[in-house]
């Protein structure tokens, strides 16, 4: 059952899912909602969305736990799915990353975004940030209060780049300490009432976590 997130400028509801427990999101967009890293088991997906139309299936990056029940929620759905342009190709094609990723049913990626591109999808607009490090085309979305469905804070959609109190691995395939560093960086600018969406774990704030990220991450 999904549980909702509250203060945020959108509906957020989560449900976490999954041998890994990866939190998939189903955020609402003021016409319908959209969908987040869907992991696994469509069907409970779908049933969690209702009546809802899903406008979009946002992946943001290319590991087999983010987007394993992408193709099938994709099929039932019709929405439209958004990944970086440097990950898209494996997405599209099931490549293995790293030996201790499985092989996901590959889907089509229906639009390729890049830094600073804006994502309309429903009545709101999320900015692209690309966040290098955990897989080279790793991106975050934001959304500023002013863009919202409803008074809030600032949303940031991170997947495994930004978690409470810790930032993503770098040491799978395509991994990079350097681009990590400098990708956390770039986020901490962000305003620190934003609220952090990760992809595992529990939600934070820029604000909770900006001291650490200025620096450039822990050890990196």
């Amino acid at each position: 059952m999904a549980f909702r997130i509250d203060g945020a400028c959108v509906p957020i509801e989560v449900l976490v899912m999954g041998m890994i427990d990866n939190n998939v999101y189903i955020i609402g967009d003021g016409e319908g909602c959209f969908v987040v890293d869907p992991t696994c088991e469509a069907q409970r997906i779908l049933a969690a969305v209702g009546e809802r139309p899903v406008h979009a299936i946002v992946l943001t990056h290319a590991h087999w736990d983010h987007v394993g029940a992408a193709a099938e929620l994709r099929a039932a759905t019709g929405a439209t799915v958004v990944a970086s342009e440097v990950d898209a190709p494996v997405i599209e094609g099931g490549k293995v990353l790293g030996p201790n990723h499985r092989r996901f049913k590959c889907c089509p990626v229906d639009r390729v975004v890049s830094e600073g591109d804006v994502v309309e999808i429903g009545g709101t607009e999320w900015k692209v940030i690309a966040t290098p490090g955990h897989t080279p085309g790793s991106m975050c979305l934001f959304l500023d209060s002013e863009g919202g469905t409803e008074a809030g804070s600032p949303v940031l959609v991170a997947g495994d780049t930004l978690f409470r109190g810790a930032h993503g691995r770098t040491d799978f395939e395509g991994g990079s300490p350097a681009d990590m560093s400098a990708s956390l960086k770039r986020l901490a600018q962000l305003p620190g009432e934003t609220i952090v969406l990760p992809g595992h774990n529990g939600m934070t704030t820029i604000d909770a976590e900006a001291g650490w990220m200025r620096r450039g991450g822990f050890g990196l």
